[in-house]
């Protein structure tokens, strides 16, 4: 506990020898980065597989010719972590590096994560399509579903450095009334509204942070809170769809039906003015949206495009593999349909 307060903040930072390794590294430190994180950086090392026999020679390999490429893999990883040693060293960060012999990267970084009490992980993804990610694996779906800590997943189509957004206004809260499919609050006039000099004092560069609501915010306060933040709090639900029925019981369907969604709705609205009185409280610039009858995930990416969103912070449910697999993830579909990094936070943090 003691090393935690004295550095602040824990950060595991997965890498290997991509591109993607150094995007999400250049993205942390442009981004959320802190004066007294403690950076640890660990790579998995996979020695190469020496067949017995060389084809189509059909000759042994001599233990010479082994021994070579086993001191040719550890001169790579060797180059690797001090091309990352020197870049923190650049950004005058304080860090660690950490090597281990292993298959599984995936579980070398979750692991060093739980050892050392880690506060938050970041990865690159390479972006790998479905069908590969089922049979072979993704490092960042390991970590996504096995770490107890938040973990941030820097997509290869996202940029290395997130752009810079004006924050044009600070909105105040309006009351939701479902009409439509999708909602979004709109500025109203009060005494809380901006006058023309505030807003022009407010419009100060900084990041757009897209925050799909379901308990993971808490954790955007603690690892990734700029007071220039522009924040979009979105919740999107599904309505459960209409029994199928014929005859006398048609109606008392519709009618139950009817009164569950109404109820649904109801406890999104409130959800929704719970959190719009946390961020006037923090004094947060934000923008309430409410999506009704689209699924999550769907909603989420193109929220985040419309929005030019620099990072989305979501929840993972903790969802079994074979669930996963059948019913899908909002969590697992916003990581791979993403343009922009996602800070997934498991059930652990968020409680």
């Amino acid at each position: 506990m003691g090393e935690n307060k004295e550095f602040g903040r824990k950060v595991v930072l997965g890498v290997d020898a991509s591109e993607d390794s150094e995007r999400a590294f250049d993205w942390y430190v442009k981004n959320i980065a802190k004066e007294n994180d403690l950076v640890m950086i660990i790579h998995a090392q996979k020695y190469p597989i020496i067949s017995g026999w060389f084809y189509p020679t059909g000759s042994a390999a001599s233990p010479e010719e082994c021994q070579h490429l086993m001191e040719e893999s550890d001169k790579q990883v060797k180059e690797l972590l001090e091309g990352f040693g020197t870049r923190c060293i650049h950004s005058k960060l304080t860090f660690k590096m950490y090597k281990e012999e292993s298959k599984r990267p995936g579980e070398v970084i979750c692991k060093l994560a739980e050892d050392e009490s880690a506060d938050l992980i970041v990865i690159g993804s390479r972006g790998i399509g479905t069908l590969r990610r089922t049979f072979l694996g993704s490092v960042s779906d390991y970590c996504v579903h096995h770490a107890h800590i938040p973990v941030l997943v820097h997509a290869r189509n996202a940029p290395r450095n997130a752009p810079i957004h004006g924050i044009s206004h600070v909105l105040t809260y309006s009351p939701l009334c479902v009409t439509d499919s999708r909602l979004r609050q709109v500025p109203v006039h009060s005494s809380a509204t901006l006058n023309k000099s505030a807003m022009a004092e407010k419009t100060t560069n900084g990041r757009k942070v897209l925050i799909a609501v379901d308990g993971s915010e808490h954790i955007y306060l603690k690892n990734i809170y700029c007071k220039e933040d522009s924040l979009l709090v979105l919740h999107a639900f599904e309505i459960p769809p209409l029994p199928y029925s014929s005859g006398p019981f048609v109606f008392a369907y519709y009618e139950e039906w009817s009164q569950m969604v109404g109820e649904l709705r109801e406890q999104a609205k409130e959800m929704m003015r719970a959190y719009e009185e946390r961020c006037k409280t923090l004094k947060l610039h934000y923008e309430i949206i409410l999506v009704v009858g689209k699924p999550a995930g769907n909603v989420i990416c193109t929220e985040a495009s419309n929005g030019k969103v620099d990072l989305i912070v979501t929840g993972n449910r903790g969802q079994s593999a074979a669930r996963r697999t059948i019913l899908g993830s909002v969590s697992d579909y916003v990581v791979h349909h993403s343009q922009c990094p996602v800070c997934v936070v498991p059930p652990a943090a968020k409680s």
